[in-house]
């Protein structure tokens, strides 16, 4: 295979100690605003562009999209963390604070072997990439997962952000599934910097079983450990987040369509399981019209506000951030956004 940098990489390149002053300048622009008001949003680029193979000690992209057939090409991505973009919006005066793109690079636990926990599928699909969960560590640093899913397979990583210099400070694949092919779908740190997250056990689809991640490792962990609830088989859960008092929230969608508000509640244990219970909260709705699909993202804001990103088709928005009230479950638009995932700062 001809490998040769393409110009939009020799760009980025040239560019390198430009971003490193602008992503240094990252998280001082976002603290200079109301801390409490800013919150980041988070995307990932397409997989065709973050399409990268390894030689020597150096990235290079691939020349052509045809090579996204090639199963070894998609390997090569799935050991490396995808570009995101993150912004600083500041949710008052709805100002882009500083907008910053992390480059790929290559996972810490790169030689990990995953062929007992991925699947080649019968369908050939192009790969796609997907921001599935962001979660703030104690230190302010920011956990995001994200997982490519190919017919070569569906692959996690989680890419660990530094906001105090807006760099990557590592990544990681995640391993130790309990069946082929599955995915994490949410993420959230608890007490401890303890990860929690939801997994799909069928690439992205029910049923959904929840666990922790070992943060050092990638490893996952059995959920029983943090007490977490055991899930429904037919429904979908997703977007965790905490408010600042510890109360646990997500989402739950049924085959209806229907998706509600609901609470993992790990202080009221079930006497069986002893693990912690769901509680319902509020069936979601905008404009007293049930939403028909998932948000696509919660975040809890220093002062208690729940917000969501959430793609209401009937309003033909696009993505747009909302705020929740947690009594009637009632969305409230506060204004079109570029991202599809959203976090609060430390």
């Amino acid at each position: 295979m001809n490998l040769r940098i393409r110009r939009r990489r020799f760009g980025q390149i040239v560019l390198a100690s430009a971003a490193t002053t602008a992503l240094s300048n990252f998280a001082g622009k976002a603290i200079a605003q109301n801390p409490s008001s800013v919150i980041y949003g988070f995307s990932v680029a397409n997989a065709a562009d973050n399409l990268v193979t390894s030689t020597v000690n150096s990235l290079v992209r691939i020349n052509t999209v045809d090579s996204l057939v090639k199963n070894v090409d998609v390997l090569n991505l799935a050991k490396s963390t995808p570009e995101i973009t993150v912004t600083a919006l500041d949710t008052l005066s709805g100002k882009v604070v500083s907008t910053v793109k992390l480059l790929s690079t290559v996972v810490e636990n790169v030689r990990l072997n995953l062929t007992k926990e991925t699947a080649t599928k019968a369908v050939y699909t192009n790969p796609v990439e997907r921001l599935t969960g962001v979660t703030t560590l104690s230190n302010g640093s920011f956990v995001a997962a994200s997982v490519l899913s190919s017919s070569s397979g569906d692959f996690t990583r989680l890419s660990v952000i530094d906001p105090k210099s807006s760099r990557l400070q590592k990544g990681l694949r995640v391993s130790g599934f309990e069946s082929v092919n599955s995915t994490i779908e949410s993420l959230l740190a608890i007490k401890g910097d303890n990860l929690i997250s939801i997994v799909s056990l069928n690439a992205g689809t029910p049923p959904f079983v929840t666990a922790g991640i070992d943060i050092q490792t990638g490893r996952i962990v059995n959920g029983a450990k943090f007490a977490l609830p055991e899930l429904s088989d037919t429904k979908r859960y997703s977007n965790l987040t905490q408010t600042p008092d510890g109360k646990i929230y997500a989402t739950s969608l049924d085959h209806e369509g229907v998706t509600t508000l609901v609470e993992f509640d790990l202080d009221d244990l079930a006497l069986v399981t002893g693990r912690g219970k769901i509680k319902q909260v509020a069936q979601l709705n905008f404009q007293k019209a049930t939403l028909g699909n998932d948000l696509l993202s919660l975040a809890c804001s220093p002062s208690g506000q729940v917000f969501a990103i959430a793609n209401i088709q009937s309003q033909k928005l696009g993505n747009s951030l909302y705020n929740i009230d947690l009594k009637s479950g009632e969305l409230q638009l506060v204004r079109q956004v570029p991202f599809a995932k959203i976090a609060f700062g430390r």
